[in-house]
């Protein structure tokens, strides 16, 4: 019985103290030009 409080503990923490990774923003854009299609990517400031 300890050990499933301590896991269900643990795992209400873990959901707890994870938040989203919003460190930076990836812009990535493609279009057609003539045959190929060309691509960009770049980092948000």
């Amino acid at each position: 019985m300890k050990r499933v409080v301590i896991l269900i503990s643990s795992i209400f923490l873990l959901i707890l103290m994870s938040c989203p990774a919003s460190a930076h923003k990836i812009h990535v854009f493609a279009y057609v030009e003539g045959p190929m299609i060309k691509g960009e990517g770049s980092l948000g400031g």
